[in-house]
């Protein structure tokens, strides 16, 4: 019993864990697109071009 409780532990601290690496992925994009952003400032523009 003891055991099963420990595996489920394991998995929600695991979840959570992944949650805060995904948060911190998500800042680290935003800040690169920022600078990408600053370095060709009509970079974002034709890409939204394409895309749409």
């Amino acid at each position: 019993m003891i055991t099963l409780l420990s595996a489920l532990g394991f998995l929600l601290s695991f979840r959570v864990r992944s949650r805060a690496a995904l948060e911190l992925e998500l800042v680290a994009l935003r800040h690169q697109v920022t600078v990408l952003r600053r370095q060709r400032p009509g970079w974002h523009h034709r890409y939204e071009r394409l895309a749409a």
